[in-house]
């Protein structure tokens, strides 16, 4: 029978991260009893940093590969000549994905399997987007890309916990002002300008609400399965942009 001990973690810099001290220990695992929400602010923080940080690459990655194929015509026929590549990014998509699930505590497999992951989720994205007129989808990924950022600094410096109707505020007031900025210098159609906006709204609404939904279900140690999960949205909004782009330009 397995015996089972408690250990008391030594109380941190936060008077509420005592919370996140007790934890059940075996003879063949360690586990931790309590998810992110449940920790003091210390703990939370850390836990948003590492996210935001990981999602700010994943972001910065899949724009410059789309970018890369959008930008260059002979990268353009080679990749949508070898479809081949394509179905073998599939392929190594699900399989990344079944063993992040094995590998989500183990690190640092669990960040170079993240990683991989990222590449073949952005190869895929690339060649999807190169049979499409982008024009609207640059812009917004110049929006997406300033509030991935404010919401980092935001939840670098913040002091308070982040809040999914304080942060969509904090959201709407940055992508409000670039697109501002964006009109008054490139005289933008309206249409494109409200697409851009709302997609890049609606894009840092799932992120907030999802980061915020996934501190109560994850433990902070599972930081590499909220991001994989976030940029999941990412991909899922950045493929229904194209559609949309496509369907306005026609």
């Amino acid at each position: 029978m397995t015996k089972f001990t408690t250990t008391i973690i030594p109380k941190m810099d936060d008077a509420e991260d005592e919370h996140c001290g007790i934890l059940l220990s075996g003879s063949d695992d360690f586990e931790q009893k309590t998810n992110a929400a449940s920790c003091g602010k210390s703990v939370k923080h850390g836990f948003y940093r590492k996210v935001m940080c990981i999602i700010s690459f994943q972001f910065l990655f899949i724009t410059t590969i789309a970018t890369t194929f959008i930008l260059f015509p002979g990268l353009k026929a080679v990749v949508q000549h070898w479809t081949w590549m394509l179905t073998l990014a599939f392929l190594f998509t699900i399989s990344l994905l079944i063993l992040t699930h094995f590998y989500h505590k183990r690190h640092p497999q669990n960040i170079l399997l993240l990683f991989l992951w990222t590449i073949c989720e952005a190869y895929t994205a690339g060649v999807f987007g190169s049979y499409f007129d982008t024009f609207v989808i640059a812009q917004v990924f110049f929006l997406m890309a300033i509030v991935t950022i404010c919401l980092l600094i935001y939840t670098l410096f913040s002091k308070s916990n982040v809040k999914i109707s304080l942060a969509s505020k904090f959201a709407f007031i940055i992508i409000l002002l670039f697109s501002c900025m964006l009109q008054l210098y490139l005289q933008l159609e309206v249409a494109e300008l409200v697409i851009a906006f709302i997609a890049a709204f609606l894009f840092t609404v799932f992120i907030i609400y999802d980061l915020n939904a996934l501190m109560y279900k994850l433990s902070p140690e599972e930081y590499v399965v909220a991001s994989l999960a976030l940029y999941l949205d990412i991909i899922y909004l950045f493929l229904l942009l194209f559609k949309r782009n496509n369907f306005v330009r026609k």
